[in-house]
Parts: C-alpha cells; sequence; structure tokens
C-alpha cells in the first residue's frame, strides 16, 4: 500500500490545482463524471504526451548510435587532426587510436571487450523503474477521477479517519477545506 501514497499525494495536488477548472465547466451544466473523464483525459494527455515523444527520441538516438557503432566497425574512425597537436600526450594517444579505432574492424576488439551483460542489467532496470513509474501513473489518474468527480464524499470519510486516528482534535486538521478550493457545483 506504500508504494501507492505518491499516486494519491500526486492525484490531491493535481486537483486542487485544477480544481478552478473544474469548478467552471461545471457551472456549465457538465455533469460530474463529464467534467471528471474530461479532466482527467486531459491531465493524462499533458502527461503522456511528452513521455512518449521522449521515448520515441530515445529509440531514435539508439538507433543511431548503434548505426553509428556499426559504421566504425565497417570503415574504423579516422583520428581527428588536433589529436596530435596535444601536449605531451598527443603522440601515444594517436598511436592507440591508430592501433584500436582508425583500421576496420579494429575496433570490434575494443567493442567486445565492452561488458554487454552490464548494459543488458542497465536496460532491465530501466524498464522496471519505466514499468513501476507507468503504474503510479496510472494509478494517479485513477484516484484524480475519483476526487473531481466524489470530492464531497472523499472530505467527509477523510474527516471521519482524522477524527478516528487523531480523536476529536482531528476533526479540525481539515478546517482549510471548508475555504478553498470550494465546493461549488457539485
Amino acid at each position: 500500500m506504500w508504494r501507492f501514497l505518491p499516486a494519491l499525494a500526486w492525484a490531491g495536488i493535481l486537483a486542487i490545482a485544477i480544481w478552478p477548472l473544474r469548478d467552471g465547466l461545471a457551472r456549465r451544466g457538465m455533469g460530474k463524471n463529464a467534467v471528471a473523464s474530461l479532466l482527467t483525459f486531459l491531465v493524462a494527455v499533458v502527461l503522456v504526451l511528452p513521455l512518449i515523444r521522449l521515448g520515441i527520441e530515445a529509440t531514435n538516438d539508439g538507433r543511431a548510435v548503434a548505426q553509428w557503432v556499426s559504421e566504425i566497425d565497417q570503415k574504423g574512425l579516422r583520428t581527428p587532426d588536433w589529436l596530435p597537436n596535444l601536449p605531451y600526450v598527443g603522440n601515444s594517444i594517436v598511436g592507440w587510436w591508430q592501433a584500436n579505432l582508425a583500421a576496420p574492424g579494429a575496433a570490434r576488439v575494443l567493442f567486445g571487450r565492452a561488458d554487454i551483460s552490464g548494459m543488458f542489467n542497465v536496460t532491465r532496470t530501466l524498464g522496471i523503474e519505466v514499468a513501476n513509474r507507468l503504474t503510479i501513473l496510472v494509478f494517479t489518474l485513477l484516484a484524480l477521477f475519483f476526487l473531481y468527480r466524489d470530492r464531497p464524499r472523499v472530505i467527509k470519510e477523510a474527516d471521519a479517519n482524522a477524527e478516528r486516528l487523531f480523536g476529536p482534535f482531528g476533526g479540525h486538521l481539515g478546517l482549510a477545506k471548508t475555504r478553498w478550493p470550494p465546493c461549488a457545483a457539485q
């Protein structure tokens, strides 16, 4: 259950931030379900479209890097003109470059020494983190929908839980709820 608290916190923050828009739509005669669905969809689009764009760019960059490595393997990588001009180490770096990168196929030995399993572990870990973040996003949007739709009931339940947890003083913890955001047009 602790893993979903960030989703609930983000849903609360987003609900408070967008509540004036929710009230405006409700005053125009839209039903609770329609308003909640529309606003949740808009938040999802605003949050998900940049993530999709980022994924597409990462895929394109990954392809470009793979193509570049393939070209280096097939043609070699020519020594930069400025490299021999480096003081003290220029000539030794040029020698290493010629032996390991300049000739076609020479880079294969260098890339062959790279720890491929480490790259797979990083990729797997990244995939797990992305899946966890998407799960939190889905639960955030779900909670946001219910906050927009059932705000009075959620406040009533929160008051009852606060009083149960903190005693009579718990009811005073939520006094700000009566001031902002207003419960107009439920």
